[in-house]
């Protein structure tokens, strides 16, 4: 699936759709369980985890895909799903990138973002 630090692609979601990121970039890997990437789509920026796990991926995919869900339902300002389901190495979930909520959060934001993410949002 990725093919160097450039591009990430994610291809068989389910709906037989295919979901691009270019210039993604690995931000979190657990060896065997998931990947956590930040790159550019279609609909602007987003954050895809790729959960690997035989046993467990399918799971973890879908308990994240409720958190979201269940915070949307209820008004709280969440990422919006851009894709996700079953792709070549598990299941994957994008969202996408909550970078106003960063702004508004301002230099607690950015130290998030750096501490998280390695450098400036």
């Amino acid at each position: 699936m990725v093919t160097n630090s450039e591009e990430l692609d994610i291809r068989d979601i389910i709906g037989s759709s295919c979901f691009r990121v270019h210039r993604g970039r690995r931000v979190r890997h657990i060896e065997g369980r998931r990947s956590v990437y930040e790159g550019t789509a279609e609909c602007g920026a987003v954050i895809v985890k790729v959960y690997r796990s035989a046993v467990q991926g399918r799971r973890h995919f879908r308990r994240d895909l409720r958190g979201v869900e269940r915070l949307a339902e209820r008004g709280i300002p969440t990422a919006a799903v851009a894709a996700g389901g079953r792709c070549v190495e598990g299941w994957a979930l994008a969202l996408e990138k909550i970078e106003s909520l960063l702004r508004s959060l301002g230099d607690k934001g950015e130290a998030l973002h750096k501490a998280y993410f390695g450098k400036e949002a």
